[in-house]
């Protein structure tokens, strides 16, 4: 009788390329996101149809073009709200009545 060794299961890791995405975020924020240098994120933006602007300051507005680049560095994007500055800003409003 010949037996035959059970099958080998990949074993996927869903969150390791998941990169956190927002409308009109900078190419360093997608740099800090994808914890990628600005290096191969631009690298990556090279053979991106549409995109005109490669500096570190530039804002990238369509969605699209962004999945593609993350696509490009073997991620997967989640689109998330962006980041606000003024999160504690709730904590420092003083709500009690006086007079």
């Amino acid at each position: 009788m010949i037996e035959y060794s059970p099958k080998k299961r990949n074993v996927v890791n869903l969150d390791g390329g998941l990169v956190d995405v927002w409308r009109h975020m900078t190419v360093q924020d997608l740099s800090t996101s994808a914890k990628r240098s600005l290096d191969d994120i631009q690298e990556a933006m090279l053979f991106v149809k549409g995109i005109e602007n490669l500096e570190s300051t530039a804002q990238l507005d369509d969605l699209k073009i962004i999945q593609e680049i993350v696509k490009r560095l073997g991620a997967r994007i989640r689109v998330v709200g962006a980041p606000s500055d003024n999160a504690n800003e709730d904590e420092s409003i003083d709500r009690d009545v006086t007079p």
